[in-house]
């Protein structure tokens, strides 16, 4: 959550003078409208009306509009159909038989961290914090209509794909948080902003997308704000045990037979052919797991959650790197202690906003004022750069592409190094064909400009992972005769969107910093 400090500087910024601006210049498209003033150093006063399919000025009676946030995706859309492989990688593993000898845990499971941010609403969630709801209500008084709210929805986006896509490009471990919305009582998705759709909305998705793929399985973990071990008023403020109990209740009806039973099945010892065959296909970790769930023998406690996250931040992408690249150094001697008290080992590779890139980016937006090189001080880089992130996606692109050169040096040392991957990896910013975007134009298409060849660059984050899960299932299994073209293909699928690293200083994005070669190994400090 944001600090109320942040919201008293925005509360500065809604109510200063506006520039006018001849909005109907800006009428050839919702995103030219909605982000002119991104460029032209002009405060916000320009939104998309969807019914006129024009540019208008914001004022305190427009109650139809579109944000950036809300714009088409483009230049380029989604394509209409999955990926070749991707929906189904578990299916192929199976059918290879190289999961007759590995259990889950064995393996590395790709996944996305606020997995549905993809779809906040203009509704700010209740989180319990009293002050926080009230400064809101405020400054809604004094702002036009979503202005606010659309600010703070790009300040909390991760994610572009649907739920239904990020199964389809191979996700296979979710972050899925939620609250009670005290005025109706249903539960929604949250981070800061609350989602379109209620909760159980996303979890018929995933079910009806696992009746569609019956030899996959995935792994939710349910919270409020990505703590695994928090429980009663900590992990939900506000919220009563009989509430708790009862969007359980529905969490089961939901998913009903698919559900894991710990009576029954044993995570650590049980290969994943077993899972597959006995239809025991989700695995929820769930957060205040003994009063919201009774215990329930269809969960396991996510306080069993090694959750890694805090490794740094890609403002300081050398000292971010540096604690990644010790965490995979240690990640096998990591997983057999974790594992040994039946622990689950998660690495989280994204970056928050920090306080000072949010206040930059509201005083542009709603006052036009330049404070990129005020900003930019912030970044440690071995050169200059002017830029100021504008939006949360702007922040975990540019992770993204430090990211992929840590993933890359992890597999590489597999057998090299004897280096491993933990349980599952979450991150943002995941892109079509499994991948994650490391160039500056953002997932939902607003260019920013940069290096042309590149701006839409991705790189491979899940075939990686299917790499490196191929090798420990051949690894485990060295007499089945498929492994050698298993993985072949893929190498050959991982070649699709290789590693690539350019000079680009103005979207902070270098090819030859940070070096990987530096530096003496750390000392384990997160196990």
């Amino acid at each position: 959550m944001y600090p109320d400090r942040k919201l008293v500087l925005l509360f500065v910024a809604v109510t200063r003078s506006r520039a006018a601006v001849d909005c109907d210049a800006f009428s050839s498209s919702c995103a030219a409208c909605t982000t002119a003033h991104y460029d032209a150093a002009l405060p916000l006063s320009c939104s998309w009306n969807p019914m006129k399919l024009s540019c208008i000025r914001s004022t305190k009676n427009n109650d139809t509009l579109h944000y950036e946030s809300e714009c088409p995706l483009g230049p380029i859309p989604y394509p209409p159909n999955p990926p070749e492989f991707l929906p189904d990688w578990m299916s192929f593993f199976h059918q290879a038989q190289l999961f007759d000898e590995v259990t889950l845990l064995d393996l590395c499971l790709p996944g996305t961290h606020d997995s549905l941010s993809y779809d906040l609403s203009l509704v700010i969630s209740a989180d319990g914090s009293g002050t926080l709801q009230r400064w809101v209500a405020f400054l809604k008084k004094l702002s036009h209509p979503g202005e606010l709210e659309d600010f703070f929805r790009t300040q909390a986006k991760t994610q572009q794909l649907s739920i239904t896509q990020q199964l389809d490009n191979g996700v296979r471990f979710f972050d899925l948080r939620m609250m009670r919305q005290p005025v109706n009582g249903r539960w929604y998705s949250v981070h800061f902003m609350q989602s379109q759709q209620t909760i159980e909305t996303y979890w018929h998705e995933i079910r009806n997308w696992l009746d569609l793929h019956p030899h996959e399985i995935v792994v939710l973990w349910l919270s409020r704000d990505g703590n695994p071990a928090a429980t009663g008023p900590d992990q939900y403020p506000n919220v009563t045990s009989e509430q708790k109990q009862a969007i359980w209740q529905n969490f089961t009806t939901i998913f009903g037979d698919l559900l894991i039973h710990t009576d029954e099945v044993n995570l650590w010892t049980d290969s994943v052919t077993f899972l597959i065959q006995r239809n025991y296909r989700v695995v929820p970790f769930v957060s205040d797991y003994h009063d919201f769930s009774q215990s329930s023998p269809l969960a396991l406690d996510a306080a069993r959650i090694q959750n890694v996250w805090n490794l740094g931040d890609v403002f300081d992408a050398e000292d971010m790197t540096f604690h990644l690249k010790d965490y995979f150094q240690n990640a096998k001697v990591n997983n057999v202690a974790v594992h040994k008290r039946h622990g689950f080992t998660l690495l989280g590779m994204n970056t928050a906003s920090p306080e000072w890139q949010v206040v930059a980016s509201a005083e542009k937006r709603f006052l036009g004022w330049k404070h990129d090189r005020r900003c930019s001080s912030h970044f440690q880089t071995p050169e200059a750069t002017h830029w100021c992130p504008e939006t949360l996606l702007d922040i975990v692109q540019l992770s993204s592409y430090y990211a992929q050169s840590v993933l890359e040096y992890a597999y590489d040392g597999i057998e090299s190094k004897q280096l491993a991957f933990p349980n599952a990896i979450y991150l943002d910013a995941l892109d079509w064909g499994g991948t994650i975007r490391t160039g500056s134009q953002l997932l939902n298409g607003h260019d920013r400009g940069g290096a042309h060849e590149n701006k839409i660059s991705t790189y491979g984050y899940v075939d990686t992972v299917l790499s490196y899960n191929a090798q420990i299932a051949c690894a485990n299994d060295s007499q089945n005769q498929g492994c050698a073209l298993f993985r072949k293909e893929m190498a050959r699928r991982k070649e699709l969107h290789p590693h690539r690293l350019w000079d680009d200083p103005n979207f902070a994005r270098y090819s030859s910093w940070p070096s990987f070669d530096s530096g003496e190994q750390l000392i384990n400090t997160y196990r």
